[in-house]
């Protein structure tokens, strides 16, 4: 359903910017569009191989944009960020830092998908929002542009974070890898750099930090109780 739904609703907000002609559409596309790739920093001419559903909707989603944006009677340019693994506060709870911090703080056992190897680009929000209002307005036309820090971090790596800001263990379920989930990510960010001015300015760790501290400061009652 969620995969029908970004292609759709895609859809609906294009003929919406172009009924009253809004000049930039931002569109939040994402690296799960490449797929597996040779290893390396990923780059914007790297061919997009999605391997599931949700890649497919947000690689369908993109073109849409694009594609409207080059008819000769459209008023709208659009600009496709492809982000790289976003996390801070008010994540969405399914995600891992997310999961990790509820389960070392009491929380629900966390899910390990894997044997915790597989590696991101995790990207923090407040640099994800610098992005994306640099793009609304940069006179740069029509574009894909990776939105990543550029530091690949393995699962492992990120548990151990969340253990040592928290002072206490992440619990584990340890589960098969998952269909579709790509040994690691890396984002190739020099052409946002050159086109927006924009560089990333969080560490993982300092980011992680923040997000603890949103989680234990929103929450009615102590996690996991």
């Amino acid at each position: 359903m969620r995969a029908g739904v970004n292609v759709f609703a895609t859809e609906r907000v294009l003929a919406a910017c172009e009924d009253v002609r809004v000049p930039r559409l931002v569109y939040t596309s994402s690296s799960s569009v490449y797929g597996t790739t040779r290893g390396g920093a990923t780059d914007e001419e790297n061919p997009p191989r999605p391997e599931s559903p949700y890649a497919i909707s947000k690689l369908a989603g993109e073109q849409l944009c694009l594609a409207n944006a080059r008819k000769a009677a459209s008023a709208v340019t659009a600009v496709a960020l492809r982000l790289f693994t976003v996390y801070g506060p008010r994540q969405r709870g399914d995600m891992l830092i997310g999961r990790a911090l509820t389960a070392a703080l009491g929380g629900p056992t966390l899910n390990l998908y894997g044997n915790g190897s597989q590696r991101r680009d995790f990207t923090y929000v407040g640099d994800v929002v610098r992005a994306a209002v640099a793009a609304a307005t940069a006179p740069i036309g029509t574009r894909v542009l990776n939105i990543g820090a550029g530091v690949s971090t393995s699962v492992l790596d990120v548990l151990n974070a969340v253990e040592e800001l928290t002072g206490h263990p992440v619990p584990l379920n340890r589960l098969p890898a998952q269909a579709g989930d790509v040994d690691a990510t890396l984002a190739d960010h020099s052409r946002a750099a050159d086109l927006l001015g924009w560089k990333p300015r969080t560490a993982l760790t300092q980011g992680i930090a923040r997000q603890l501290a949103h989680l234990t400061a929103n929450s009615p009652q102590p996690v996991g109780a």
